[in-house]
C-alpha cells in the first residue's frame, strides 16, 4: 500500500485514493488488527463508473478507551473529515459488528499520522480488493504520529512546580510526598444512569460527592524527567521532588463542570506509599483561562495538615472546521536542499530601540515586501489584539500619546495598552513608541507616511496583501512576568479568546502560504499547538541572559527547560536567543538528536561571522536584522571559499590581511 502515486498514464485504468489512520474512543489494551469494508468510487476506461470494495486492514497498539479510523480523499471515507471517518472493526478473535444507532458519531482524533503524503493505494477496476496489513504511523519509510487537535472536547492541566506542597507540621514538611488526580464531575442533576462503572471502583465517598468523570483520562509528565511523553499515572501518584514540574492533563467534553480530586502519598522506603490527605479543585470559571490558588490538604481526620499551590489552565477548541489532508506540525522540509532558513526579524528588522536601527519601519507591509525582496525565506512578525479584537502586526504591549496640561504648554506623554486602542484609533491618531522619553519622543506613525509604511497593519492585510511565496513565522503576544515581580501587560485579554481571534484570521487568509507560529509564552504555545492540526509551532526563549530581564516562568528560565516543555507538548522546535546559545554550541547537536528543528534570534546574528558559525552547525533558521546585507555577505562567502581553493590549488597562502579571512 505505500509508495509513490502511479504514473499519471494510468489514469484511465487505476484511481488513486489517499488515506491516513488515526485512533480514538474504543476499550482495547493489546496489539490489536483491526480491518472495514469501504465503497471507493474509481474510474472506468469506458467512462462509466465502477465501485470495488475495498479492506483497509491495520495493526497498532490501541489504548483503552480508544478506536481505530480510516479517513481519505474520497466521500466513502470521510473526504479528509474527522467526524465522518470509517471506524474500523476489531478482529482479534472474532469479527465484531459496528453498532449503528442512526446517531452521528463525533469523532476526538488522540493520534493520527500525519506523513505530508498520506498512504497511496491503487484502486483496480475489480470488485473487491484487500490491502496489506499496515503498522498504524509507519509508511513511506518513516513513522509520523502526531497528537490530535481539540474539536469537539477541551483540556485542563493541573501543574505543580516550585516548592507547591507545605505541611503544616515541621516533622512532614520534609517528607517525599506524591499527587494522584482524579476529575470530577460537578454537573449539577446528574442521574445515576450517567455515573460509570468505573467512577464507582474508586474507594472514596463519592456517593456523597460528585462522581469522578470515568470517560475522561488523566495523564502526567514531569518537565524535570528524562523522558517528557505524557503517560497514565501509576498507582500511588507522581512523586514530586526539588525543583520538578509536574503537569496532569485531562481531555473531556464537559469542561465547564470539571473539577479535580487531588491524593496526598507519603513515601517512605521501608513501607508502602501511605494517604495522608486530599484537596479539591473546584470547576473553573467559563471565562477563565488560568489560574493559581492555594487549596487546603485535608487530613483523614478530616482536619487541614498543609496547603498545595496548584495552576490550572484551561484549553478549548477552537470551534472552525479543519480536514486531514495535509498537517505540517511535525514536518520540516521547507528547502529541498536542507540549508538554513534566512528569516527577516520584523520584516527589514527593528527600527525603534538597537543601536543598528532598519531605515525601514518594522512590522509593515513595506518592510515585510522588502525582506522578500531581498531573498528572506520567511518574515517574522509580532501580533497581538486591538481593543475591537482585530489582530494587528506590532511589537509592544503599549504606545504613548502627547498631551498638554492645565497650567502648562508643555506636552507629556501618557502611555497606553495597545489593548485599550480600537484599529481605527492606532491607524489614526498620532502616537509615539513606548521608548520615548520626554527629551526625545519617536514618533510611530509620521504625517505623510506611505499606506504600505504606516504601522499597524492588521494581520488580515498582510496575508492578502504579501505575495504567498513569502513565509510568515507569526510570532503571538501574550504578556509573561518578570522575576522582579513586574508583568509586561496586566488584565490582559482572556487566553482562549485571544489566541482563537488569531487563529480564526489566519485559517481564514492563509491560503497555501508557509506559516509557522511561536510564542515566549509557553500557554500559547499549548494552545496554538492543541486548537489546530495544520501549522508547526516553535517556543520562542531568552535562555540564560544578561540582555533581557529573565521571566520567572520555570519553562523560560533555561534552555534545557524550554526543551523539555517544546518534547512534553509534541512542538515542532524551539527558538532559542544566539546570545547564549553561542556560548553552548554542543546544546545544537543535542536539540537535533531529539528531532527538534531550531531557530535562532537575537541580536548577534546581526555579526555575519556569528550567523556563518550557526549555519555550519546546522541550525534551521536564522532570524536577523538587515536583510539586505545578506545578498552581500553570502557573495563574500562564496568568494572567500573560491579564493581559497584556488589558492590551495596553486600552493598559495591567503593574504593575511584579506577581509575575507575575517568570515571564514
Amino acid at each position: 500500500m505505500p509508495g509513490p502515486p502511479p504514473d499519471r498514464r494510468l489514469a484511465d485504468e487505476l484511481l488513486v485514493t489517499s488515506s491516513r489512520l488515526l485512533p480514538a474512543n474504543r476499550r482495547n489494551d493489546n496489539r490489536v488488527r483491526y480491518e472495514c469494508l469501504a465503497v471507493v468510487v474509481v474510474a472506468s476506461f469506458q467512462g462509466g463508473m465502477a465501485s470495488t470494495a475495498v479492506t483497509f486492514r491495520v495493526q497498532g497498539k490501541v489504548e483503552d478507551g480508544f478506536q481505530m479510523y480510516v479517513v481519505g480523499d474520497k466521500d466513502e471515507i470521510g473526504h479528509w473529515i474527522s467526524d465522518t471517518a470509517i471506524r474500523l472493526n476489531c478482529i482479534t478473535e472474532i469479527l465484531v459488528k459496528s453498532e449503528n444507532s442512526g446517531m452521528r458519531e463525533l469523532v476526538e482524533v488522540i493520534w493520527w499520522e500525519t506523513n505530508v503524503q498520506p498512504r497511496q493505494c491503487m484502486c483496480p477496476d475489480q470488485d473487491t480488493l484487500v490491502l496489506p496489513v499496515a503498522d498504524f504511523g509507519t509508511y513511506d519509510g518513516s513513522t509520523t504520529i502526531s497528537n490530535g487537535w481539540l474539536k469537539h472536547q477541551m483540556a485542563i492541566q493541573v501543574r505543580f512546580h516550585s516548592s507547591p506542597i507545605h505541611m503544616l507540621k515541621p516533622k512532614y514538611q520534609k517528607e517525599t510526598y506524591s499527587i494522584q488526580c482524579f476529575p470530577l464531575d460537578y454537573e449539577p442533576g446528574m442521574k445515576a444512569s450517567d455515573i460509570s462503572l468505573e467512577s464507582c471502583t474508586h474507594d472514596d465517598d463519592s456517593h456523597d460527592g460528585p462522581p469522578t468523570c470515568g470517560r475522561t483520562a488523566v495523564y502526567f509528565t514531569n518537565l524535570n524527567s528524562a523522558d517528557q511523553k505524557p503517560a497514565p499515572q501509576p498507582p500511588f501518584g507522581c512523586i514530586y521532588e526539588k525543583d520538578d514540574y509536574l503537569v496532569f492533563i485531562a481531555r473531556g467534553a464537559n469542561h465547564h463542570h470539571v473539577g479535580f480530586q487531588l491524593d496526598f502519598y507519603v513515601h517512605i522506603e521501608t513501607a508502602a506509599p501511605r494517604l495522608v490527605g486530599t484537596s479539591h479543585l473546584l470547576p473553573l470559571e467559563n471565562d477563565v483561562s488560568f489560574l493559581i490558588k492555594k487549596v487546603p490538604i485535608i487530613g483523614l481526620n478530616h482536619k487541614p495538615i498543609g496547603e498545595v499551590t496548584v495552576e490550572t489552565f484551561k484549553i478549548t477548541p477552537l470551534n472552525i472546521p479543519m480536514d486531514m489532508e495535509v498537517s505540517y506540525q511535525n514536518h520540516w522540509k521547507w528547502k529541498t536542499d536542507g540549508s538554513t532558513l534566512n528569516v527577516g526579524h520584523r520584516g527589514m528588522g527593528s527600527s525603534y530601540k538597537y543601536k543598528k536601527v532598519s531605515d525601514v519601519r518594522e512590522n509593515t507591509i513595506f518592510s515585510l515586501l522588502t525582506a522578500a525582496s531581498n531573498g528572506a525565506d520567511f518574515v517574522e512578525f509580532d501580533v497581538l489584539l486591538t481593543k475591537d479584537q482585530i489582530p494587528v502586526i506590532y511589537h509592544d504591549f503599549s504606545v504613548c500619546l502627547s498631551y498638554s496640561q492645565k497650567d502648562s504648554h508643555e506636552r507629556q506623554l501618557f502611555e497606553i495598552p495597545v489593548k485599550d486602542l480600537k484599529l481605527e484609533h492606532l491607524q489614526s491618531m498620532k502616537l509615539y513608541h513606548s521608548s520615548s522619553k520626554h527629551e526625545e519622543k519617536i514618533e510611530v506613525n509620521p504625517e505623510r507616511t506611505p499606506e504600505n509604511e504606516q504601522p499597524f497593519p492588521t494581520l488580515c492585510h498582510c496575508l492578502e496583501t504579501v505575495d504567498v511565496s513569502l513565509g510568515f513565522n507569526i510570532e503571538v503576544k501574550y504578556p509573561l512576568k518578570f522575576e522582579t515581580g513586574e508583568s509586561e501587560m496586566d488584565n490582559y485579554f482572556d487566553q482562549n479568546m485571544h489566541t482563537d481571534e488569531i487563529l480564526k484570521v489566519v485559517f481564514k487568509h492563509a491560503g497555501s502560504r508557509k506559516i509557522i507560529f511561536s510564542s515566549f509564552d509557553p500557554d500559547t504555545c499549548i494552545m496554538l499547538q492543541m486548537k489546530q492540526n495544520k501549522y508547526p509551532v516553535l517556543f520562542l526563549s531568552n535562555g540564560p541572559t544578561v540582555r533581557y530581564t529573565p521571566y520567572c516562568n520555570w519553562r523560560c528560565k533555561t534552555f534545557n527547560h524550554g526543551i523539555s516543555f517544546a518534547m512534553a507538548e509534541g512542538l515542532l522546535g524551539v527558538n532559542f536567543q544566539a546570545e547564549g546559545l553561542i556560548r553552548d554550541i554542543p546544546l545544537i547537536q543535542h536539540i537535533q538528536s531529539l528531532g527538534l528543528v531550531l531557530f535562532v534570534w537575537g541580536e548577534d546574528l546581526n555579526e555575519a561571522h556569528v550567523k556563518q558559525l550557526l549555519r555550519k552547525h546546522g541550525v534551521d533558521g536564522i532570524i536577523f536584522d538587515r536583510m539586505e546585507k545578506q545578498s552581500h555577505e553570502s557573495f563574500l562567502v562564496n568568494s572567500a571559499s573560491n579564493l581559497k581553493e584556488i589558492c590551495c590549488q596553486a600552493n598559495l597562502m591567503m593574504p593575511a590581511n584579506s577581509s575575507l579571512n575575517l568570515i571564514q
